[in-house]
């Protein structure tokens, strides 16, 4: 896989520009201009200018900020992926249970649909989107996931 940043350790200003010493997970550790660093690991750069007090310093202006976006940027991924997860499960146990419904069964057209909906769950976190349901299904979701959804 692709090498990540795991640790910001130094930094250096050479001809103007600023370069920070990273540690990669692959072990292959170098000096980095800042802006590439910006863009590969915000949380590390904030972090390290806390450490340093390099806040407001000269090319360090803004990284006061970083550690803060990048943590709430995480945290609403995770919440969003647990809310996805959730879904996916609800979905599943509303397509099992009409699929075991003697009264509905495999043909039946809720079966066919929670069946479809969960299908289109899986996609959901790694390409976006809602599915649809129709109204009367639509409210069987606990509505903290109904913005998943939408009525078909």
């Amino acid at each position: 896989g692709e090498a990540f940043i795991l640790k910001i350790t130094n930094h250096k200003t050479v001809g103007g520009e600023i370069k920070v010493w990273c540690h990669y997970s692959d072990g292959n550790d170098g000096w980095v201009p800042i802006e590439e660093a910006k863009e590969d690991c915000k949380i590390f750069l904030g972090a390290y200018a806390k450490e340093k007090n390099l806040y407001g310093q000269p090319g360090w202006k803004k990284t006061d900020g970083y550690w803060l976006k990048e943590v709430h940027d995480v945290m609403c991924k995770q919440k969003r992926s647990n809310e996805i997860s959730t879904l996916k499960c609800k979905l599943y146990k509303k397509f099992t249970t009409a699929f075991d419904d003697g009264n509905l069964g495999v043909n039946h057209q809720e079966t066919i649909i929670w069946g479809r909906a969960f299908k289109q769950s899986l996609d959901i976190e790694k390409h976006g989107g809602v599915l649809k349901l129709p109204l009367h299904l639509y409210r069987k979701i606990p509505k903290k996931l109904q913005k998943y959804v939408e009525l078909d």
